[in-house]
């Protein structure tokens, strides 16, 4: 599976939550603890899926012992073991051998240059006392994400540096806590939940899991038990990372059974760009990360079944279709007798029953043929070996591949909601489909950038139901030359791609207009539904690319702290607003908008900064996930409803004012305005895409009290901005038009 574009290894970033202390302090002012003090995490916090320390930002004496060396054996060695990033790592053990869970931590030196600590002389065995500062590992630009992460703690280096003290020497180091990948996780990759309780008890500690098989090697080593359980290992030892030239480690490959994996339980957060203008966060609160040579302990290589694939064609076959798997299979340790030794298996009962269908040698190695299915039926396969050792192997490695049987015409959920019961996803990318959908933004509304990061994007669905929204780049579909704009209902055929959990076309073979003039309405959710929900979570995912509607909310920042140069402001049910997990972002650089959040910008063209505290009847728009969270688009200002509260300024000037009644208009306002000073006055009219539509008045005028009509004929529905300008101000006034 190809997750990831540009990567950017997030174990660097870990050392940001140990910052350098100001002032110098004795070290008998230091309060001294042991391993499980930090490590014995409140359980209602645990329950909450937060991992943090009850001692998280203390700086302390912390007492343990050493059970890998930081160096592979100073002074005569002095490469290091175990990295993170440029950083030295050790774990160390409590002291207490009665204790047996919560009684391990990651111990990082961020400054391997300081001479102060002598923490680079510490030895497997060695009982120790250093100081520390307590945080978490790895860290994210995400403080949300960050409470997940197993606590850890970084030595204070510089002028607040001591040398570690070390209490003794040679003590025997416990075996491995021996472990099983579920205490961490249940399922696998597609279908994850993650086990806080239990597995926050294993956090630093070395453990032991036994008879795995590897299922794939990018963008590190994943494992998966004989349930389907994954787990990541991650290359933390200088060994695996190939920074030790003396030992010859030869990764294992897809489909290599492991005996054992003996390392300690760390975190692990990859970030990488999803080729559409946002992040891809790959985060796991746990995984394992071995430290010497002989901790990866390969078991045989069974023989390797390649080139599975269902023969490209409709992505959902008819009830009278038969359909063909082509794949091939090398020997690997052991010989293999063909063709007893390899049976292609399906079942429509999520695998309590599997029939066997017939296959033959064939260009591709060998062509299996699955028989015509009923309608509606699910349909999961896979390919089996066993060698003349009775060693067996599948693939895929866990679980099956999926095709669904369909006669009637295809909806967008058909292919988008996930398929539960068979531990398995469906095979999307080239095959052909055909939709029948109604575009609910077209490319003015999502316009996009100047670059490939932020294309002008069309989105569509075919229904309120969850999972019925789907994207598509503007110029892919629109290279067939057929325009397509908001309303339009739309059919189209053509091969579609899976990219970054996103489904949508690879390329268009046909499309054309059905309708135009069509209305969808938004679905209702709340904010809390969406807001503060990470990239990636099936709950708010089904929404993607749909338009929803929040009711009743309220403006909560005029920018998002943690995204400063983007244009995200958060809003709140009116309910809501002292739950911050309800803030949802609403995104106004996407979109021609009249809302902008930079706050150098006080006047961007016809667009002003959102006031906290104005309140909304409803706020439309779409759902998109980037920079970690999923965020609402709306489309145009008309997506913002019922202007109250809080009026809006565009500069500080108490010499210009102006007021429109009524306000919703049906045919024709008053606009009332009063000028404090003599100047030439312009009052216009501008739509939600910055044109001029009207100039009621042009002229100079002498301080005092005007008012003009402004008539809507020829102006269509929507938000529209009424504007005084003057040389010494200018002013706005929404108003919105209902014919």
């Amino acid at each position: 599976m190809k997750r990831f574009v540009k990567l950017l290894c997030c174990s660097i970033a870990a050392i940001a939550v140990f910052t350098p202390f100001s002032s110098i302090a004795k070290v008998q002012e230091y309060q001294k603890v042991n391993v499980v003090d930090i490590m014995t995490l409140n359980n209602d916090s645990v329950s909450a899926g937060i991992l943090r320390s009850p001692l998280y930002g203390d700086t302390v004496l912390l007492t343990g012992m050493v059970t890998v060396a930081p160096l592979i054996n100073y002074p005569s060695d002095k490469r290091p073991n175990m990295t993170i990033g440029n950083s030295w790592v050790t774990y160390l053990r409590d002291i207490n051998p009665k204790n047996k869970l919560s009684c391990g931590i990651c111990v990082i030196q961020t400054d391997t240059s300081s001479k102060t600590t002598l923490f680079e002389r510490v030895k497997a065995g060695d009982i120790i006392e250093v100081l520390v500062r307590i945080g978490g590992f790895p860290v994210t630009t995400n403080q949300m994400l960050n409470r997940q992460f197993p606590p850890a703690a970084a030595v204070i280096t510089g002028a607040m540096g001591i040398p570690v003290k070390t209490i003794s020497t040679n003590k025997t180091v416990p075996p491995p806590t021996p472990v099983y990948v579920n205490n961490f996780y249940s399922g696998g990759l597609e279908n994850q939940t993650t086990n806080f309780a239990e597995g926050s008890k294993y956090i630093g500690m070395k453990v032991e899991l036994s008879d795995l098989i590897v299922i794939e090697t990018s963008p590190t080593i994943i494992a998966s038990d004989q349930d389907g359980n994954s787990i990541y290992i991650t290359d933390q030892s200088a060994y695996y990372k190939g920074l030790i030239d003396d030992f010859n480690f030869k990764a294992p490959i897809a489909g290599q059974k492991l005996k054992k994996v003996i390392g300690y339980v760390s975190g692990y957060s990859l970030l990488a760009g999803n080729g559409s203008g946002g992040q891809f966060q790959n985060t796991q609160v746990f995984s394992i990360a071995p430290s010497l040579p002989n901790e990866i302990e390969k078991d045989y290589l069974p023989a390797q079944i390649t080139g599975v694939a269902r023969k490209a064609g409709k992505l959902f076959p008819g009830s009278g279709d038969t359909i063909q798997i082509n794949f091939d299979v090398a020997e690997g340790d052991n010989s293999v007798d063909r063709p007893q030794g390899i049976k292609l298996l399906y079942t429509t009962d999520k695998g309590v029953t599997f029939t066997e269908a017939p296959f033959k040698t064939s260009q591709f190695g060998y062509t299996g043929s699955i028989p015509p299915l009923p309608n509606h039926s699910i349909v999961g396969y896979k390919i089996t070996v066993v060698d003349d050792k009775n060693t067996s192997v599948s693939n895929p490695f866990v679980g099956v591949n999926l095709y669904k049987v369909m006669d009637e015409p295809t909806k967008i959920a058909d292919f988008q909601k996930p398929i539960t019961g068979y531990n398995g996803s469906l095979e999307l990318t080239g095959f052909a489909v055909t939709i029948e959908a109604t575009v609910t933004a077209d490319n003015k509304d999502l316009p996009g950038g100047s670059n490939q990061q932020n294309p002008s994007l069309i989105t569509m669905q075919d229904g309120s139901e969850p999972w019925s929204g789907f994207v598509v780049g503007a110029e892919t579909l629109l290279s067939k030359g057929v325009a397509v704009h908001q309303g339009d209902k739309v059919r189209i055929t053509g091969t579609l791609q899976n990219y970054f959990g996103i489904t949508t076309f690879e390329n268009v073979e046909s499309v054309s207009v059905v309708s135009s003039g069509n209305t969808l309405s938004p679905s209702v959710v709340s904010t809390v539904d969406i807001g503060g929900k990470f990239v990636g979570d099936t709950a708010v995912h089904r929404w993607r690319a749909m338009l929803v509607e929040v009711r009743k909310v309220q403006v909560m920042d005029a920018g998002v702290p943690s995204e400063p140069q983007s244009g995200v402001f958060s809003i709140a049910d009116k309910d809501k607003t002292n739950n911050p997990d309800a803030f949802l972002h609403v995104e106004t650089d996407a979109s021609p908008l009249y809302y902008t959040t930079h706050d150098s910008i006080v006047m961007l063209g016809s667009r002003i900064k959102p006031q906290v505290g104005r309140e909304f009847d409803y706020v439309r728009g779409l759902v998109f996930g980037g920079n970690q969270f999923y965020k609402l688009v709306p489309r145009s200002t008309g997506d913002f409803a019922g202007l109250v509260g809080v009026q809006e300024i565009v500069a500080t000037n108490d010499d210009l004012s102006i007021s429109t009644y009524p306000n919703p208009i049906s045919t024709e306002a008053r606009i009332e305005f009063s000028i404090k000073q003599r100047t030439p006055a312009t009052v216009r009219v501008i739509d939600i895409l910055g044109n001029i539509v009207q100039v009621l008045v042009n002229e100079q005028l002498e301080t005092g009290s005007y008012s003009t009509n402004m008539n809507t004929a020829g102006l269509t529905r929507g938000v529209y901005q009424v504007e005084v300008l003057t040389n010494y101000g200018v002013n706005h006034k929404s108003v919105l038009i209902e014919h």
